[in-house]
């Protein structure tokens, strides 16, 4: 019998957009429940909150059968190992991590720009350029399709976030990246990928 899966989070992209993506691409079902969608997200999430004994107060929350995961970085990292995508040995399993923690550490400098308006032209003269070229690098060491071996992981779909995250605030930012631009385009014509991008909500972040 298959476990009900079942996605808390607010009505946007955010960190269940990854999570998210995980599911599109190995085509599993889930309910994507989100607060503000059809009323006041707060009062939603505090209705939640009084219904379920969720670890930190906060979201996202993911649900498997009667199992409550918290912290957005431990789902990813829970799915990708469940499902086979975190890498095929111990040394890819390591690189995968490594990347996936650098796209936090970038991801949350765009954020710091994006929502709290924060250094915005240090972002974009000087983080932004300097982490794409780490990543560029390591695509060329790789010198296949992905960032780590010769099959997507998680790292892959990752960057993919981010960056499909940045290019709707900064259009072209992967000009001077051609390596990382076809990568993204490469992960964006994925069959499942592409549906779900064709298909999903509009969303401010």
């Amino acid at each position: 019998m298959t476990e009900d899966i079942v996605l808390y989070y607010f009505d946007a992209r955010g960190k269940a957009e990854l999570i998210r993506l995980i599911f599109a691409y190995l085509d599993i079902k889930y309910k994507d429940k989100r607060f503000g969608e059809h009323g006041d997200a707060f009062v939603e999430f505090k209705n939640f909150k009084k219904e379920k004994e969720i670890p930190f107060n906060q979201v996202p929350i993911l649900e498997i059968g009667n199992l409550i995961f918290a912290q957005s970085q431990a789902i990813v990292r829970y799915l990708s190992k469940k499902y086979n995508i975190c890498g095929n040995n111990d040394l890819n399993e390591f690189y995968a991590d490594m990347i996936f923690c650098g796209v936090q550490d970038i991801h949350y400098k765009f954020n710091n720009t994006n929502l709290f308006k924060q250094n915005e032209t240090t972002f974009l003269n000087e983080e932004l350029p300097k982490w794409s070229g780490y990543f560029e690098n390591l695509l060329k060491k790789n010198n296949t399709n992905y960032f780590v071996g010769d099959n997507l992981t998680y790292a892959d779909l990752a960057v993919f976030n981010l960056y499909d995250d940045i290019e709707t605030k900064y259009p072209n930012s992967l000009k001077n990246f051609p390596l990382l631009k076809a990568h993204n385009e490469f992960i964006s014509n994925l069959p499942n990928i592409k549906n779900y991008i064709t298909n999903r909500k509009e969303s401010v972040y």
